[in-house]
């Protein structure tokens, strides 16, 4: 199995095990960022180290690694997260202003994916302008498409 298939098949199954909560998914995540670690250079490889960080828990971090390398999607998903994050501390200013980061981000952008995300950070934001709180998220389909966008860019190219 060569290098790159090695790690799409590693970062994918650690992204499911991950989104399924399961406890095996850090000895994964562990193995995943071992294998992004030989790929210094490859821009790629760098997309999965910021799907690992987010995975991890390590929000804000990730965000920086999506913004780095111009991520929209990545961006907007985990600017989202932050925004939830705090809103569940009741820090209603802080969730709104990570939202509408979300939705600035989406500005101007033409594909699907990032149209969804803006609808995604839209829909927060009127949530909070109803009733200062948001439903739990709807955006499995568009975690999914991120992620697998992410996972097997390499093999695309």
């Amino acid at each position: 199995m060569s290098s790159e298939n090695r790690l799409s098949a590693t970062a994918t199954l650690a992204w499911l095990l991950w989104r399924s909560e399961e406890a095996e998914a850090e000895l994964w995540l562990n193995r995943t960022q071992a294998l992004v670690e030989k790929r210094p250079n490859d821009p790629w490889a760098t997309g999965i180290s910021a799907l690992v960080t987010e995975w991890t828990g390590n929000l804000e971090e990730a965000l920086r690694a999506y913004k780095a390398f111009e991520e929209k999607a990545g961006i907007l998903l985990t600017s989202c997260r932050l925004g939830d994050q705090l809103l569940a501390k009741g820090n209603v200013a802080g969730a709104r202003r990570y939202y509408e980061s979300a939705l600035k981000t989406a500005e101007g952008q033409k594909g699907q994916l990032d149209q969804v995300g803006a609808a995604i950070a839209a829909g927060r934001i009127e949530l909070l302008e109803i009733d200062g709180k948001t439903a739990k998220p709807d955006w499995q389909t568009y975690d999914d498409v991120f992620r697998i966008s992410l996972l097997f860019r390499g093999d695309l190219e």
